[in-house]
């Protein structure tokens, strides 16, 4: 293999896509050569797309294997770890002995020896390439950033290495790189910040209206905004980070963070100027107690919150919708979805007069509020992403909204 100097771009473009079967130029390349601790002279490349994507199956290795030039096996399997799939390239080692027999390769210690050595230098070149260049960098990681994700998830040896390499959104994403790391995340987290906190949602967009966000956002704390399913097998598997708890903001409320407590403490306990309307204890119970018979057999716990600011309930101590997607398209689940505890905001005007309307002596204004707590409860899962079937609550929105109309005159004729 030649010297890594003397070789020019267009080599490695034709070999590329020689070694490939590709016809455009690599995204990222590698020239690896080391005689320590094993004889290692590689060429590796990551391609500008993959296939997987498009739904064209798992991709094969895309590395072969020589020894003194002589190729001992094409698409290696065993010579790296199954995330790194996408790479393509070939790795000559002097350390293989040529009489060496295929399965030999797969198992033997000589491998995995050799494996090992190649993930640390990828990961160690990932690393080197999101230093120099971030837009080249962010554009590898929407592409690839699924097989890293996949990488942390199987591969126990190297997940704490791969977790710097991830990249998130977050509520306080700049416009310009609107991905970080979690050093980043964690370098501007707030003083006392207990944990790092994350939404599974479909978008940004969607993550920043999420009822749960809505202290967050009051407490001006950083949210990692995870879109991918595999995000939540991601975070529950690394659990922590730089020391830190990696925590789902659906299963925490904010006021239990170091920084907020802090903040409470420096202030005292300072009167509220600004006096809210809001149900009494009394009446908070009487509304619990109607909202549970009411969506007897759906609902568990029911009680008020003040997590919530601007929405009127939401759904608490539940699987991430992530999860039970996964496990509804494996066959997992079966049977009816579970009791969700539904906690509602006892400030907002719509709970407010949904009482009023659960205490009336008349049979319709009790009936309008019955719709309007199941209505409620489904605003509730669907913020949380777990209603399976929206068209169940089509006929309902239609009987709520006749009984909006209902007092409106009939067009005329003449009108």
């Amino acid at each position: 293999m030649k010297e890594k100097n003397s070789i020019s771009n267009e080599e490695h473009i034709d070999f590329y896509k020689f070694i490939s079967g590709a016809y455009d130029s690599p995204m990222l390349r590698l020239h690896y050569a080391v005689d320590a601790p094993l004889s290692i002279r590689a060429l590796l490349y990551v391609p500008q797309s993959h296939t997987e994507k498009y739904g064209g199956g798992r991709m094969e290795s895309g590395v072969n294997l020589y020894c003194r030039r002589v190729l001992i096996q094409s698409k290696a399997k065993g010579l790296l770890p199954e995330w790194l799939r996408f790479i393509k390239g070939a790795v000559d080692s002097e350390s293989i002995p040529l009489n060496v027999s295929r399965e030999h390769t797969q198992d033997g210690s000589m491998m995995r020896r050799l494996s090992t050595v190649l993930t640390k230098r990828i990961i160690r070149w990932l690393e080197e390439e999101a230093k120099q260049d971030r837009q080249k960098y962010e554009r590898f990681i929407q592409e690839y950033g699924p097989f890293l994700k996949e990488g942390v998830c199987t591969d126990q040896v190297h997940k704490m290495e791969l977790a710097k390499l991830l990249r998130f959104e977050t509520t306080k994403s700049d416009i310009d790189y609107p991905l970080v790391s979690l050093d980043e995340y964690r370098d501007r987290m707030l003083a006392n910040q207990t944990h790092i906190y994350y939404i599974n949602a479909p978008s940004k967009e969607m993550a920043l209206q999420s009822p749960y966000y809505e202290q967050y956002k009051e407490h001006e704390l950083e949210v990692l905004i995870c879109t991918e399913p595999i995000d939540d097998f991601v975070m529950q598997h690394l659990d922590t980070y730089a020391k830190h708890k990696l925590q789902n903001i659906e299963m925490f409320d904010s006021s239990l963070d170091g920084s907020v407590q802090h903040k409470k403490k420096l202030e005292g306990d300072k009167e509220d100027v600004n006096v809210e309307k809001q149900l009494t204890d009394a009446q908070v119970k009487a509304l619990s107690d109607f909202i549970a018979k009411r969506l007897v057999g759906r609902v568990g716990v029911v009680k008020s919150t003040t997590r919530l600011r601007d929405s009127p309930a939401v759904i608490a101590d539940h699987e991430s919708a992530q999860m039970r997607k996964i496990y509804r398209v494996t066959g997992q689940i079966a049977g009816p979805p579970p009791k969700y505890n539904l906690q509602f905001n006892p400030k907002h005007s719509v709970v407010r007069k949904l009482y009023t309307l659960s205490i009336s002596p008349v049979p319709e204004e009790v009936e309008t509020a019955g719709l309007l707590v199941e209505q409620i409860f489904d605003n509730a899962i669907i913020s949380a992403g777990l209603l399976e079937d929206p068209r169940s609550i089509v006929a309902r929105l239609n009987n709520i909204m006749a009984r909006m109309v209902e007092k409106v005159p009939e067009p005329t004729a003449d009108k």
